[in-house]
């Protein structure tokens, strides 16, 4: 654990190091990058800033353009609804009937209504208004002498008062000039008599553009085209090539000067730790064995009192079972300590090979303590195997058995909430009825009626 500790902290220490060497490299490179970006630009800055004042003034020219044909397509649709209306406030005296005025009103190209005063239209080439309420657009007796327009976003409207019918002449038509295939023509005409002008639209290419130039383009959404100029590159290339060669000569060597203190850094790195291996390796091995020692039973492997604690608080075994060997002191007193090692040990394998997947610790001498999730048949079934196991290991080198070395084990369910304290009592409670009444068995301290101690036992 020692020597890994050491060597993940050396590690880390080269990994920073090299990080931070890395890293002034990179900012070194970055600088340089943003010195020659800065020269290239500074070096040709009068010729982008009057290109740039170029392709802004062809953006003032366009905007202008744009707007003043937009404008005279509202003036023109505006002064035909108004001719289309005075011809029909010229002809309402002569007409003899609406059905010859509605006729002649579906000869014209745009909506024509006749309204009367109580705003129904009489007549209308739009069939779906005849006879229906009217709202006027505008009042031209209010708003004007007789006659008023008026333009929303959509419709153009023009409305003459009749005064000898009493009649409202209404036009309208449709004033959205984003619609006008007529402005974009016009427009697109006038963006490609611009000089040094160049238009890319849609995907078609309309000037061959290359890789020699530079571009400053803008998108004109209402034609949906782009339009811009071109610059000259050969000069600035030539001139960051020849900058880019020196600064990769500088680079290259800052790389190689890098590369060798890394190098240095890692055989120092190497020495040291190799110098210091043998200590290392010493620590650690005292580090394992005392870790070791800290959890486990020496001789029989299992977890000592404080393991074994820590183990249930974080465990969610069904139930803690006290574990006892019956008659073992006879065995120290007649067959001597190493005797009763090696039924402890045989005991231990036993109770992991019938008990699997149990938590065991080693509690006192031949008391031990068991987290399982066994039923209590299964308990029964396992308990009745190890004290074969003993049976037939004492009888190997027991001729008399006049003890027999058993295993005697009291449980409880670990129920939520409950302390190790009180788990404890239960089992051992458990474990002292059954040793008062049949060693070699088990009792569940949940079936005991209740506990009678013996005066002597006191």
């Amino acid at each position: 654990m020692v020597k890994r500790l050491f060597f993940y902290i050396t590690f880390i220490t080269l990994f920073i190091i090299a990080l931070f060497v890395i890293m002034l490299f990179y900012v070194e490179h970055r600088y340089s990058s943003e010195v020659l970006n800065d020269i290239s630009i500074s070096r040709y800055e009068d010729e982008y800033k009057a290109n740039l004042k170029y392709l802004n003034l062809i953006k003032d020219m366009v905007k202008n353009k744009k707007e003043q044909l937009f404008n005279n397509h509202v003036n023109i649709k505006k002064e035909q609804v108004l001719s289309y209306i005075n011809s029909i406030n010229s002809l309402i005296p002569v007409v003899k009937n609406n059905k010859s005025l509605t006729d002649y009103l579906f000869t014209l190209p745009i909506v024509i209504k006749i309204v009367n005063q109580q705003h129904v239209a009489v007549a209308s080439n739009d069939i779906l208004s005849v006879e229906k309420k009217i709202e006027l657009p505008c009042d031209p007796i209010e708003d004007g002498y007789g006659v008023c327009n008026k333009t929303t976003d959509d419709k153009i409207y023009g409305v003459i008062y009749n005064h000898k019918t009493g009649y409202y002449i209404v036009g309208e038509s449709i004033a959205n000039p984003l619609k006008s295939k007529e402005i974009r023509r016009s427009l697109y005409d006038y963006i490609k008599i611009i000089p040094n002008i160049v238009i890319y639209k849609n995907k078609e290419d309309l000037i061959k553009f290359t890789k020699e130039n530079f571009y400053m383009m803008e998108y004109e959404k209402f034609l949906d085209i782009f339009y811009g100029i071109k610059i000259d590159s050969n000069k600035i290339k030539r001139f960051a090539d020849s900058v880019i060669d020196k600064t990769k000569k500088y680079e290259v060597s800052i790389f190689y000067n890098i590369l060798i203190l890394l190098v240095i850094l890692i055989l120092i790195t190497s020495l040291f730790y190799w110098f210091f291996y043998t200590k290392i390796k010493i620590a650690d091995r005292l580090y394992n064995e005392y870790s070791t020692n800290a959890r486990y039973d020496k001789l029989t492997g299992t977890l000592n009192r404080y393991a074994f604690e820590n183990k249930l608080k974080s465990s969610s075994y069904l139930r803690l079972s006290l574990l006892d060997l019956d008659n073992f002191k006879y065995i120290n007193d007649n067959f001597g300590h190493h005797i009763g090692d090696i039924i402890l040990k045989e005991f231990v394998l036993s109770v992991k090979k019938y008990f699997q997947d149990c938590i065991l610790g080693r509690w006192g001498g031949d008391e031990f303590i068991m987290l399982t999730s066994y039923t209590k048949d299964e308990i029964k079934s396992a308990l009745k195997e190890i004290n074969n196991k003993l049976f037939k290991l004492q009888k190997s080198f027991d001729n008399d058995m006049k003890k027999v070395v058993s295993v005697s084990i009291g449980s409880v369910e670990i129920e939520p909430y409950q302390n190790f304290e009180e788990l404890f009592k239960k089992a051992d409670l458990a474990l002292y009825k059954v040793k008062k009444t049949h060693k070699g068995d088990v009792i569940f301290y949940e079936d005991i009626d209740y506990i009678r101690i013996e005066k002597s036992d006191l």
